[in-house]
């Protein structure tokens, strides 16, 4: 299963060295512009000094910046910059490609059980963060 997950979620893309947790991270600041990193790091279901390291690296890629908060100096925002765009543009018609791919060959039966264990799966997931 982790390789399947590592697959989908860009393992071996087209930038090397960005996780599949890089990649939720992107995702969440592209929605969630100027986001705290502590809500990242909530968010991610780490603790704050590897969401840190997280965000010093993808920092180093420039796919994001960082600002102080002007109202709390001892807080950090994070932004995607217009290459973290553009590399997020790129992971996700990538994805979408590969599952197209895979659900070629997958009967009606099947993508519908495949639909019903990824909602699950989901819930399950948000549930555990609340």
């Amino acid at each position: 299963m982790r390789k399947f997950s590592e697959k989908i979620s860009g393992k071996g893309s087209e930038a090397p060295g960005i996780t599949p947790l890089q990649v939720q991270a992107l995702d969440y600041v592209k929605r969630n512009p100027g986001a705290p990193v502590r809500s990242l790091s909530e968010y991610l279901v780490i603790s704050f000094s590897a969401t840190s390291q997280l965000t010093d690296r993808l920092f180093a890629l420039k796919l994001i910046d960082r600002e102080s908060d002007p109202g709390d100096r001892r807080s950090v925002l994070v932004f995607l910059t217009k290459k973290g765009e553009q590399y997020l543009e790129r992971f996700k018609k990538k994805q979408v490609k590969d599952i197209d791919f895979v659900t070629r060959y997958m009967t009606t039966n099947d993508i519908e059980q495949m639909v019903r264990i990824h909602k699950k799966v989901l819930k399950k997931i948000e549930e555990n963060r609340e």
